[in-house]
């Protein structure tokens, strides 16, 4: 069982491959060129859909499922809501269903599959599933020794990385209670 969490946003998206029986074995960060941030918001989405439509580097074949991260509005004390950002995001989650449909999707909310425990907390838990030696550091949760399966990730990627490694899992998760409940049920 393979699955392709997607971790998506305005400006990068995080990709995971995930095997049931392997662990994890591709890890891919893009993010859009430097000038294209200080663009307009929605220039940027459909910059960002456009080029994931166009992309042939980043096929990922004979999976099971694909799990995209739901995008919720959420109120902060100093910006309040941003639903624009919400409306751009979902033209870049838009062009990567197209480009990567299959007949399992699943969009869990964050709160969905991370649950209410803290971001580092979550990310050391997604580690040890998968069996990568972390190492801490002051604000950052980074592995330890698995440079072949990233080639030009930043530190900060990690934070991005680490979800969509989450997602997939949450989604052979999924995948397991399904199959299981079709054999109790028969």
């Amino acid at each position: 069982m393979i699955v392709l969490g997607i971790d998506p946003g305005l400006h990068e998206c995080a990709y995971a491959m995930v095997s049931y029986d392997v662990g994890v074995y591709c890890l891919e960060y893009v993010t859009m060129l430097r000038g294209k941030k200080g663009l307009k918001q929605s220039k940027a989405a459909v910059d960002m859909a456009w080029w994931l439509m166009n992309s042939d580097n980043l096929e990922f074949e004979n999976r099971d499922a694909v799990i995209i991260e739901d995008q919720e509005i959420t109120y902060t004390t100093s910006q309040g809501a941003r639903p624009q950002d919400i409306r751009c995001l979902s033209l870049v989650t838009g062009a990567l269903l197209a480009k990567y449909s299959c007949d399992n999707i699943i969009f869990p909310k964050p709160a969905e599959w991370k649950g209410q425990i803290s971001k580092e907390v979550h990310h050391q838990r997604i580690a040890a599933k998968l069996h990568i030696d972390i190492m801490i550091t002051k604000d950052k949760i980074l592995p330890i020794g698995i440079s072949s399966l990233h080639n030009g990730v930043n530190p900060g990627d990690w934070y991005h990385l680490w979800d969509a490694a989450g997602l997939a899992i949450y989604g052979i998760e999924q995948l397991l209670i399904e199959e299981q409940t079709r054999k109790v049920l028969g």
